[in-house]
């Protein structure tokens, strides 16, 4: 058992682990604090020893982890803005390969508020959008991410 809440400080470094996913390993996201500060979190991995072990960092507001059957992780920001979430921040959302080494490449770019993601059984990357901050009911809607 691993008791992430004990691993930071609040509200300065405050994680707050959102998403889990499972490749072997536990990967979690974190979501952060708000106001928004981009590039401020990191991905984390707990090994079956229960070490808790960076896998990428430089990310922002974290809201999904998923892996696709060729173990390549995926992970969703849902707002790369500076500041609170509102209209300035929508369609700064986006999806992120993260490499072997640790680095990002962005898959996919202008989501509005997207608030999880799924890899499909036909390979491809589900995204729901439009999660949240628009007051209009029905608007949330999923995309379909087809991966190289």
């Amino acid at each position: 058992m691993v008791d992430l809440s004990t691993r930071f400080v609040p509200p300065v470094h405050w994680q707050g682990p959102i998403r889990i996913a499972y490749h072997g390993t536990l990967h979690v996201d974190s979501l952060g604090t708000f106001p928004v500060c981009p590039g401020s979190q990191t991905l984390y991995k707990i090994t079956p020893s229960g070490q808790v072990q960076a896998v990428a960092s430089g990310v922002t507001a974290f809201l999904g982890v998923a892996f696709d059957a060729y173990g390549t992780l995926y992970a969703l920001e849902t707002d790369t803005v500076a500041g609170f979430p509102g209209p300035d921040a929508a369609g700064s959302g986006q999806v992120v390969r993260v490499n072997d080494d640790g680095s990002l490449s962005t898959i996919a770019t202008d989501l509005t508020f997207p608030t999880t993601l799924t890899v499909g059984p036909d390979g491809a990357l589900y995204v729901a959008t439009v999660g949240f901050g628009v007051p209009v009911p029905g608007a949330g809607q999923i995309l379909r991410i087809t991966l190289p």
